[in-house]
């Protein structure tokens, strides 16, 4: 089953951030994570009626989430390792397309929190007025 780098990203935030999962009385208002189910990609965890990723799942998810983590850390460098909040805040809206404000500023916070993974860490420098990335 194909899903869009839109549909993963919302994976991604409604899996790997607060509150984590999928109500399963609302999952019907989520058709990525109906579809994500029933892929055999989660499990209903019925003692708090919530789904959430499975190995498969996880497994599925971490190469997107690797994959935009090298892209956001690779364009970092070509900017000298220094960049604008507009700028790499722009960036994920253009490349993956998003439709909101609220899903980059997620999935922003979500792949910045995420680069100690990758070696990397992001922090913003007031004194520059940038997000600067370095490797850990």
């Amino acid at each position: 089953m194909e899903f869009s780098i839109q549909e993963r990203i919302e994976l991604i935030i409604n899996l790997y951030t607060p509150p984590n999962g999928y109500l399963a009385e609302n999952i019907d208002e989520f058709p990525e994570g109906k579809r994500f189910a029933k892929a055999g990609y989660m499990y209903l965890d019925t003692e708090c009626n919530i789904y959430y990723a499975n190995s498969q799942g996880h497994d599925f998810l971490h190469d997107t989430i690797k994959q935009i983590s090298e892209d956001m850390i690779s364009f970092v460098k070509k900017k000298g390792w220094t960049i604008s909040r507009e700028t790499v805040f722009q960036w994920f809206k253009d490349t993956y397309k998003l439709l909101d404000d609220f899903t980059r500023d997620c999935i922003v916070r979500y792949i910045f929190d995420n680069l100690a993974t990758y070696g990397y860490k992001i922090y913003y420098s007031n004194q520059r007025e940038k997000y600067v990335l370095e490797k850990v």
